[in-house]
């Protein structure tokens, strides 16, 4: 059986369009374990609906305390073998479910993800139905994902063995919290397994923090300061893991620039940084175009680095 967590908060406008997307799967051994963050809108009268009519659907209630706590609870009450994430915004293809599970069973593997596409509304929604699987050790897929090639962090659009978790959770009260608990599942993995087939559809909505600039979200630095530190001793690793964390860098000091956020020691921190790993990356072929301009651009000092942040912008 698989488990399919959906943490959801004040989401009325769209949760029910992807519970209905889970309800229309083929493969239909699953459970969806709801878990309301303390949701103040009519979103718990959408789930409780599809509870009475659903055996499959079970729904759980807590205080708000945010995304992380709420896959922890969902982790706590699955049942299933295996466990996927799906955001209460998003859709998935109703081929989700049974492509994963043949895929663990067709290359044994415990990790297996689909790609994705990004929507506003389902009219606009583009699937890809090219069929290129590849089969990725633990190490290479870690190193993947920490380039930002070919694989992405997100716990979502892919399914993943629950003994993967044990002892691992989901950093309560910070974001960026798959990028905080990919590697330490893939490194549990025999094999990750991904198919190019788009199956997984993630809603771009106003409102997302993902979308706008808060002070949370420097919790990436931290996070990606922990990777780091946790591969500093492995070569191959160690490399990837600090062009994730100049990326990390460029990005925070680049949105706080443009969104006028002129805290003096987080933009410290991130010059600091950029400076220290901007030369490794900038000769290491594996690292992608958008880090390398970004460190041409760094080459020219801070102050020519906000400004052409700031052009961008207009």
């Amino acid at each position: 059986m698989i488990s399919i967590i959906v943490p959801f908060y004040n989401v009325e406008n769209y949760i029910e369009e992807c519970l209905q997307s889970i309800v229309s799967q083929i493969f239909i051994d699953f459970e969806v374990i709801l878990i309301d963050d303390g949701s103040t809108d009519n979103s718990a009268t959408i789930c409780e609906r599809f509870c009475k009519t659903d055996a499959r659907f079970k729904y759980f209630k807590k205080t708000n305390e945010g995304v992380s706590s709420a896959r922890n609870l969902g982790l706590q009450n699955a049942s299933g073998d295996f466990i996927t994430f799906v955001d209460s915004d998003d859709i998935i293809h109703p081929n989700y479910l049974e492509t994963l599970f043949k895929l663990t069973k067709q290359y044994n593997a415990e990790i297996v993800s689909v790609s994705h596409t990004i929507f506003s509304k389902i009219a606009d929604v583009n699937i890809c139905n090219k069929n290129k699987i590849s089969v990725f050790s633990p190490t290479e897929a870690i190193e993947k994902t920490l380039y930002q090639s070919d694989l992405n962090n997100s716990v979502w659009g892919k399914i993943i063995k629950k003994t993967l978790f044990d002892n691992i959770l989901f950093p309560q009260g910070k974001i960026y919290e798959d990028l905080a608990v990919f590697y330490l599942l893939f490194e549990r993995a025999n094999k990750i397994v991904h198919t190019t087939q788009t199956l997984y559809f993630y809603r771009q909505r106003e409102g997302s923090y993902i979308q706008n600039f808060i002070p949370q979200r420097t919790d990436v630095l931290d996070i990606t300061d922990k990777i780091s530190e946790y591969y500093k001793s492995n070569k191959l690793l160690s490399r990837a893991a600090n062009d994730r964390k100049l990326s990390a860098n460029f990005n925070i000091l680049w949105l706080s620039t443009i969104n006028n956020y002129n805290d003096e020691k987080n933009i410290n921190r991130c010059w600091g940084n950029i400076k220290e790993l901007r030369f490794q990356s900038l000769f290491n072929t594996k690292v992608r175009i958008k880090n390398k301009l970004g460190i041409i651009v760094s080459l020219f000092g801070l102050r020519f680095t906000i400004f052409v942040a700031k052009r961008c912008k207009k």
